[in-house]
């Protein structure tokens, strides 16, 4: 299977090209690229064998982990001061 096949399975999977790409240490137009079969890995049988292993994932991480929400929650200070004063 080529590597732009594994692509678009893991995309029917739920994956975006950046979460891909975070996985694979790739950049996102490089992930689109490949996807697009615009341009091809250098070595196709590793970067496939870490495809696969996506595949068997369940799905894709979830948006917490990906980067995608706060690493740690605001801190109490940020949170009061944008409560309204009451006095």
């Amino acid at each position: 299977m080529s590597t732009a096949e594994l692509l678009r399975q893991l995309r029917a999977k739920g994956w975006s090209d950046a979460e891909i790409g975070a996985a694979l240490g790739m950049s996102v137009p490089t992930i689109f690229r490949w996807r697009a079969g615009q341009m091809f890995p250098r070595s196709e049988g590793p970067v496939n064998d870490a495809l696969r292993r996506l595949l068997r994932r369940q799905g894709p991480p979830r948006k917490g982990l990906a980067g995608n929400s706060p690493a740690r929650p605001l801190s109490p200070a940020l949170v009061q001061s944008a409560e309204p004063s009451l006095v």
